[in-house]
Parts: structure tokens; C-alpha cells; sequence
């Protein structure tokens, strides 16, 4: 199939990353949007850079072309169960909102609005599919059957190319 990993490792290691990143920004004193935009906190902003971080892939469960889009749909039927008994109605319509922003803008043709969706599209570029950036979390996590296929091909790949040049 040819996918890269987007399950649980890929959405800890970009939530991970993503939250970094706004911490860093926030130290830096630079204000989300939505602080600016709705008076509402930096501890809201987490809230939108977590899921937005965690659910921007969710798509790729019915297809990686436009997963985007997909991701926007099933997200907006979870986030209201996500958010209840945590916000009120005016206050998890912009979380709502501001996260499927994230979600939809994590594709790099699509601009991204606000802070907290580039702080996902940035998080999200920079996890490295075989990288250093992986070793920590695939020690914790399964990995998953794309991913075992993946490298059982490269292995074999690599085992064919190895006898052919011993051959010579």
C-alpha cells in the first residue's frame, strides 16, 4: 500500500511536538489566536493544538487522497462528546471550530488562519518517518502492521540485493 505510519505513534509524536512548540511560543510571548480572537486562554489553545494534533489524520481511514477532508467530518461528530461538561455552548463552538480549522489546514496548499493551525502543520512536517524523532516512542508502541510490512519489504529487498552481490 505504500502508507506511512498514521496511527498512534505518528499522533503522539505530533501532539507531543506541537504542544512544545506552543509552550515555546507562549514563553516567547506570543498570543494564540484564540486569546486575541475570543478571549478565551492559553490553556485553550493547548486544548485546540492537542486535537487538532490527534485528530488531523483521522481521515486516512477512508483514503489518503483528501484525508483532510475526511478528517473534518468524523472530527466535527467527535469533538462535542469530546468537549461536553468541559465548556459551554459559545465556548465549544470556537474550540470546535478552531480545531477543525487545524485539521483542515494541516495540508501544506491549504493556509493556515491561525497560530494554533500552523503550530499542527508545522508539528506534523516534522515527524520523521524513520528518524531519531521516532526511537523514543516506537520503544513504548506496537508498531503497526503497515509498518511491519514496510520494513519486512525493505528487509527482503535488501536480502535480495545483498545474494545478487555476493553472486557476482
Amino acid at each position: 500500500m505504500g502508507l506511512s505510519d498514521h496511527g498512534p505513534v505518528h499522533f503522539a509524536i505530533v501532539s507531543n511536538i506541537a504542544l512544545k512548540i506552543l509552550r515555546n511560543l507562549l514563553e516567547a510571548g506570543v498570543k494564540p489566536n484564540i486569546v486575541t480572537d475570543h478571549q478565551m486562554t492559553n490553556d485553550d489553545a493547548e486544548v485546540v493544538v492537542f486535537l487538532g494534533a490527534v485528530l488531523h489524520d483521522l481521515g486516512m481511514v477512508a483514503h489518503r487522497e483528501n484525508h483532510h477532508m475526511f478528517s473534518v467530518s468524523l472530527a466535527a461528530q467527535l469533538l462535542p462528546a469530546l468537549l461536553a461538561g468541559i465548556y459551554d455552548d459559545r465556548e465549544r463552538a470556537i474550540i470546535t471550530g478552531e480545531t477543525l480549522h487545524t485539521i483542515y489546514s494541516h495540508e501544506s496548499e491549504i493556509p493556515q488562519l491561525t497560530l494554533e493551525a500552523g503550530v499542527v502543520r508545522v508539528a506534523d512536517a516534522l515527524d520523521m518517518k524513520e528518524g531519531r524523532a521516532r526511537i523514543p516512542f516506537i520503544a513504548g508502541f506496537e508498531m503497526s502492521r503497515y509498518e511491519r510490512a514496510s520494513r519486512s519489504r525493505s528487509s527482503s529487498r535488501l536480502a535480495c540485493t545483498m545474494n545478487r552481490e555476493s553472486s557476482k
